[in-house]
C-alpha cells in the first residue's frame, strides 16, 4: 500500500499528520505539551525527531513495521537486529484496520488506558 498523505487517529488523544511528499508527521492534536510541537521525517521505516526537545522526556525514534509503531528513547538504525531494538522499546501502537487507528499495547495486549 502506498499512502500519500492523512490523519492518523490515536484514541480520542492525539491526531497526526502525514506528508508523504514531505516525509514529515507532524502532531495535529494533543492533550501532551511536550507533543504540540513535535514533527518527525519518517523514511519508510523510522521517524526521527524534526524539532526541539529535551532528550530527558522525549521519545527520540520511532519504528514502523507495517502493523506496529515501536518508540525508543534513544536512536536506532538498521545496524542493530530487530530484537535488540525490541528489547529497548518504551511504547507499542498496533494498527487497527477496521477502526482505523492506533491503539497502544502493553506486555503484548491493547492497553485499558
Amino acid at each position: 500500500m502506498n499512502h500519500q498523505g492523512g490523519a492518523i487517529k490515536v484514541g480520542d488523544d492525539e491526531e497526526w499528520t502525514y506528508s508523504a511528499a514531505s516525509g514529515r508527521l507532524v502532531c495535529s492534536l494533543t492533550a501532551f505539551d511536550k507533543l504540540k510541537k513535535a514533527v518527525f521525517i519518517f523514511d519508510g521505516q523510522y521517524f526521527r525527531p524534526n524539532y526541539d526537545m529535551s532528550i530527558e522526556d522525549s521519545i527520540q525514534c520511532g519504528e514502523w513495521d507495517g502493523m506496529n509503531v515501536f518508540w525508543y528513547n534513544n536512536d536506532v538504525n538498521g545496524n542493530q537486529s530487530e530484537r535488540k531494538r525490541r528489547s529497548s522499546v518504551v511504547a507499542t501502537y498496533n494498527w487497527n484496520d477496521a477502526a482505523q487507528e492506533f491503539y497502544k499495547m502493553e506486555d503484548g495486549f491493547f492497553s485499558t488506558n
